[in-house]
């Protein structure tokens, strides 16, 4: 089986350890390892709501990626960031602060509404 890890240090020890598979894998090996890492964030999930705030976090940063292509770190604040997790999913925060990102580097200035055609 073909793999490669590596260290991700754009967030320090946050993301840690990637570890990349070939997308030639049979189906089925792929539908096990995405089954194994689903269980793997349930756990770290539970194990987070099961620690003394667990979910709080000292720092914050989300990671965007830029028209051009780069990636930016934004600096947020980690009082607001936990805040906004108690009722967002992370993902959702992500989504949500990538279209930001974008809008800012792209803005559209017309009418909010506009006809479709």
């Amino acid at each position: 089986m073909q793999y490669t890890i590596s260290i991700d240090d754009e967030f320090g020890t946050f993301q840690g350890e990637i570890v990349a598979v070939s997308d030639e894998l049979d189906d089925n090996i792929l539908d096990k390892l995405q089954d194994l890492y689903d269980n793997l964030q349930d756990e770290q999930e539970q194990l987070l709501e099961t620690t003394d705030n667990g979910l709080l976090t000292n720092t914050a940063g989300m990671e965007v990626d830029l028209l051009n292509g780069d990636k930016c770190t934004l600096r947020l604040s980690p009082e607001v960031i936990n805040r906004i997790l108690q009722v967002l999913e992370f993902e959702e925060l992500q989504a949500f602060v990538q279209t930001i990102a974008t809008s800012v580097q792209n803005p559209d200035n017309g009418p909010f509404c506009k006809e479709k055609k």
